[in-house]
């Protein structure tokens, strides 16, 4: 199996270099479309927490059970439009409100004012139709509300920064999805690529693998020195990715740095990127290179 494993790399090494080239490449642009991802899906959040509406729940002792049961309706309907909706109770409320702001704190304590704050809903959404199935949904309970005067004289009017941040939303969740897309089409190309080079090599072992079957070998001690190829191939691409990624980005990193004093690692990569998840993206494409490896290598082991 050794032998015949570095026979094939032997034969075939400058097709093999050819087909890590190409692959090493491909690679180079996938994890830029991953980047991007990553990159457009934080800054789609960041956006997303820019649309968002305060609604302060009565809190009177008197019915406080059925307001809250109200309260608790009304978030499920939120959520169920596919808005995200936070609850913060009066103790939450003052504990968000002691940690943003001490000093009003302070003041309470030293005029002996007690927790002034209502329970309240937090409510994201993220474009001008969600917009209007808010107020539909919140109209419809303004027993609970006490702040409702407020949101229908100020809050209830979509703005023109509240639209473009919406616009804005749209543009990045297409982004997002196309470059899903487009990451999908390039794996299918290192798939292709390594497939067609497997074929190459393997009608160049044409007839070795003729009398291997005759002599009753098993389909996957045939297939075990290919596979050890694929497996190889694709490793050695992916060392050469992460050169041009280091090299790139340093390059980047060092022009960004002298003209706007920002470090690109800081605001592009995930801090675990280099490390974490690119071991992972290596074990997830050698085993999707071997698996697809191995169906074809049937398919053409069976044709002979």
């Amino acid at each position: 199996m050794k032998n015949t494993t570095r026979q094939m790399i032997k034969s075939s090494w400058t097709h093999m270099l050819s087909l890590v080239g190409i692959i090493s490449f491909l690679l180079f642009f996938l994890n830029l479309l991953i980047i991007l991802s990553y990159n457009t899906g934080v800054f789609n959040e960041d956006v997303r927490e820019k649309l968002w509406v305060y609604l302060y729940l009565d809190d009177t002792e008197v019915a406080k059970d059925l307001i809250y049961s109200e309260a608790i309706d009304m978030k499920s309907e939120l959520e169920a439009a596919w808005m995200t909706v936070d609850f913060y109770s009066k103790d939450d409320a003052f504990e968000i409100l002691e940690e943003r702001l001490p000093n009003v704190i302070d003041n309470f304590e030293r005029y002996g004012i007690d927790n002034p704050l209502p329970p309240t809903l937090y409510i994201q959404f993220s474009n001008e139709q969600d917009y209007s199935r808010l107020k539909d949904i919140v109209l419809s309970y303004e027993d609970v509300i006490i702040n409702l005067s407020d949101l229908e004289s100020s809050w209830f009017t979509f703005t023109e920064q509240e639209r473009r941040s919406a616009n804005v939303i749209n543009l990045t969740n297409f982004l997002n999805q196309f470059s899903y897309f487009l990451i999908a089409i390039v794996l299918a190309i290192i798939i292709a690529f390594l497939l067609f080079g497997l074929k190459i090599t393997f009608y160049r072992f044409r007839e070795q693998i003729e009398v291997e079957k005759l002599l009753w070998a098993g389909y996957f001690h045939i297939k075990k020195p290919f596979l050890i190829m694929s497996a190889i191939v694709l490793l050695v691409a992916f060392g050469l990715m992460v050169l041009y990624f280091l090299g790139f980005f340093a390059a980047l990193d060092g022009y960004v740095m002298s003209v706007f004093s920002v470090s690109v690692y800081e605001y592009l990569l995930p801090l675990n990127f280099i490390q974490e998840f690119l071991t992972r993206e290596a074990l997830i494409l050698v085993c999707l290179g071997v698996l697809f490896s191995r169906g074809f290598l049937s398919r053409l082991i069976r044709r002979v």
